[in-house]
């Protein structure tokens, strides 16, 4: 027999011996768990790690999903917080020239129009 011949025939033994392996430890870990997976009330142990493998993912993704949420709300609350042109050009000045209600954008309007009747 040659070298070939022998390695592909230990190596067809070796296989063999891993799926018996495998099985031998399936058939322990159905004896293992059928009480649990009794109460439980899945069929067997490769049943509840999926279904709840699932339900884990289910709650890894949602949780993704509102800290991106949060993120961004906290992103628009910064916005918001930042003071803008047109509210500090709306805010109310105190000139002695500019009435009591009036804001820089009055002022400058009443002064265009009162310039535009002087020159009329």
């Amino acid at each position: 027999m040659c070298i070939r011949d022998r390695v592909s025939t230990q190596s067809t033994w070796v296989a063999t011996q891993v799926r018996q392996q495998e099985k031998e430890v399936n058939e322990a870990k159905v004896i293992a768990f059928s009480e649990l997976c009794k109460r439980l009330g899945v069929k067997d142990i490769a049943e509840y790690e999926e279904s709840n493998l699932t339900a884990i993912n289910n709650l890894c993704n949602r949780k993704t999903e509102i800290f991106a949420k949060a993120e961004h709300i906290k992103a628009q609350l910064e916005l918001l917080k930042q003071p803008t042109i047109e509210s500090e050009l709306a805010a109310p000045v105190s000139y002695t020239h500019l009435r009591a209600h009036e804001t820089v954008l009055d002022l400058v309007c009443r002064l265009l129009l009162e310039k535009k009747k002087k020159k009329k």
